[in-house]
This record gives structure tokens, C-alpha cells and sequence, in this order.
């Protein structure tokens, strides 16, 4: 009777182990979908709202580059705040040269910083608008060109700068942290449940 209620014990703490481990297969699962799907998603968003407002700072820039250089436009300072005022989840705007210094931004500790990493350089030889993931922001840059001047080495409209529209990560953070944990809550309810009952 002894061996056969260990025997039971044995069999009922393998299943529980058992259900456990499949319970804690597919929280990880649930939750790596989650965070690909919601990511790609508020990634896209971001994409085209950032590509919209660098559109408007681009539409701006390109009226007066004509009788100016990108330095000496006039008014994109304001624009540029205004924009961010108007969306507070936006870190920064910041327009470069073609040298990577930034000469304009919504953030004044910025302006006059040469930037000369790697991701930086690529964004400058960027010819179409493109999003980065960094770990705090989405990072979405949009080429300058001159419509007004020509490139002499490819006889195309000439580079002039870059525009960076940088939005926080904040929402997609809160949605993973809220998502781990309601999948943890669950999970524990689950398992604590195939204890009591098996």
C-alpha cells in the first residue's frame, strides 16, 4: 500500500513537473510573439509618423534653400520645437549638415556636436528615409538634398544634411513589461492550481 501510494506521489509530481515545463514553454512563446508583433507594429507607426514630420521639416527647408544654405534657413528652429511640443513622445529633432554636426535642434546641449559613429555615418549616405532601433529610442533619419544645386560627381541633386527624428521607446516598453506580467500571473495561477488538483 506504502510502495503504491509513493509510486502515485512519483507519477503525480512528474505530470505536475511535466505541465510545468510545457506551461513555461509557451509563456516564453506568448511572449516572444507578443513583443516581435507589438514592436513591428508600433515600429511601423513611428515609421510613418516620423517620415511625415521630416517630410514638413524637409518641405520647409527646401523653400529657402534656394536663396540660403541649410545653415541659414530660417525658421526651422521654431518648426522643429513646435513639432515636438505637438508630440510629446518625441526625444529629439535634430538637422545635420553634410558633415554630420548638428546645427539645429530641439535641444540646445546638441547643436554644434559632430557625430562620427558608425550608424551616423551610414544615415548621412542614407538616399531614402530609413528607421533605427536603439535601446531607449526609434531613431528615424531622412536625407537632404538641394534641389536647387547639383551633385558634380553624379550630376544629381546635391546632399546637403540629414534630418533625425528621434521618439521614445516608453510605449513599447510599457506594453512588454504589462504583457510579461499578466503571462506571469497566469502562469502562476496555472501552476498553482495542478498542484492542488493533481
Amino acid at each position: 500500500m506504502k510502495e503504491n501510494r509513493t509510486s502515485f506521489n512519483s507519477l503525480k509530481f512528474k505530470i505536475i513537473f511535466f505541465l510545468i515545463i510545457i506551461i513555461l514553454i509557451i509563456f516564453l512563446i506568448n511572449n516572444i510573439l507578443i513583443i516581435y508583433i507589438y514592436n513591428n507594429n508600433l515600429k511601423n507607426s513611428i515609421f510613418n509618423n516620423s517620415k511625415s514630420l521630416g517630410v514638413s521639416i524637409l518641405t520647409l527647408i527646401n523653400r529657402t534653400l534656394k536663396w540660403s544654405t541649410l545653415s541659414d534657413t530660417p525658421g526651422i528652429t521654431d518648426f522643429i520645437i513646435n513639432l515636438k511640443e505637438k508630440n510629446p513622445n518625441i526625444s529629439d529633432i535634430w538637422v545635420l549638415n553634410e558633415n554630420g554636426k548638428i546645427i539645429l535642434s530641439t535641444d540646445k546641449k546638441y547643436e554644434n556636436k559632430t557625430l562620427t559613429d558608425k550608424k551616423s555615418k551610414e544615415m548621412l549616405a542614407l538616399n531614402d528615409v530609413k528607421i533605427y532601433i536603439y535601446s531607449d529610442v526609434f531613431d528615424t533619419a531622412v536625407p537632404i538634398f538641394n534641389p536647387y544645386e547639383k551633385d558634380i560627381n553624379t550630376d544629381k541633386e546635391k546632399r546637403v544634411g540629414l534630418i533625425r527624428i528621434r521618439v521614445f521607446k516608453t510605449e513599447l516598453n510599457q506594453a512588454v513589461t504589462y504583457s510579461l506580467l499578466y503571462s506571469s500571473l497566469v502562469s502562476i495561477i496555472i501552476i498553482a492550481l495542478l498542484s492542488i488538483f493533481l
